[in-house]
């Protein structure tokens, strides 16, 4: 059935892909939310872009395995801590490692699935 749902059993390439992207907003909206005080003082107007920054590159499963100096950037800019080591929420971590990345897995396979069948690459 969710396969079904989501993917019109590997036919359907925009259902997986809006999916995906609600869920990029969606999850940029929490990494907002838990968000340290004092985020004014650290990045500015920029924090919610620094959100849905993280939640892109989270979400690109593909690319998004590596942590460069941008994503420390936006965990330093939106929870604190000093220079070497950002102060992540627990929360935020878990959420990241046990919802994020297999959903987003799971939905770019669907969208490339479809992609696969409509233009019936083998």
């Amino acid at each position: 059935m969710f396969y079904d749902f989501f993917a019109d059993c590997g036919r359907s390439i925009w259902r997986p892909f809006a999916t995906w992207a609600g869920l990029i907003l969606a999850f940029a909206a929490f990494y907002f939310w838990r968000s340290a005080d004092g985020l004014a003082t650290r990045c500015g107007s920029s924090a919610a872009l620094q959100a849905l920054y993280l939640s892109i590159k989270n979400g690109l499963v593909l690319f998004g395995g590596t942590r460069d100096a941008r994503i420390n950037q936006a965990y330093l800019c939106l929870y604190g801590g000093d220079a070497n080591q950002a102060a992540i929420p627990l929360s935020v971590t878990y959420v990241e490692t046990l919802a994020q990345t297999p959903i987003s897995a799971v939905l770019l396979f669907l969208f490339l699935l479809a992609v696969r069948n409509q233009f019936k690459i083998k």
